[in-house]
């Protein structure tokens, strides 16, 4: 995992993000800086669902 500028985890950017960045970015209906938020903000929400499945799974053990 990496962390963004303030300090929280984010996931790294998987195969299909990348697709669908280049496909947005390069026929923006958006500004490119709201893509790019969004980005920022779905990875670190799979950060947070990850870590609560794994911690849900120590907690069944």
């Amino acid at each position: 995992m990496i962390t963004s500028s303030n300090g929280q985890p984010m996931i790294c950017f998987t195969v299909n993000e990348i697709r669908r960045m280049h496909a947005i970015l390069s026929r923006p209906a958006h500004p490119a800086a709201h893509h790019l938020h969004w980005s920022r903000w779905r990875r670190r929400h799979q950060a947070r669902a990850r870590q609560c499945h794994y911690q849900r799974r120590r907690e069944r053990q």
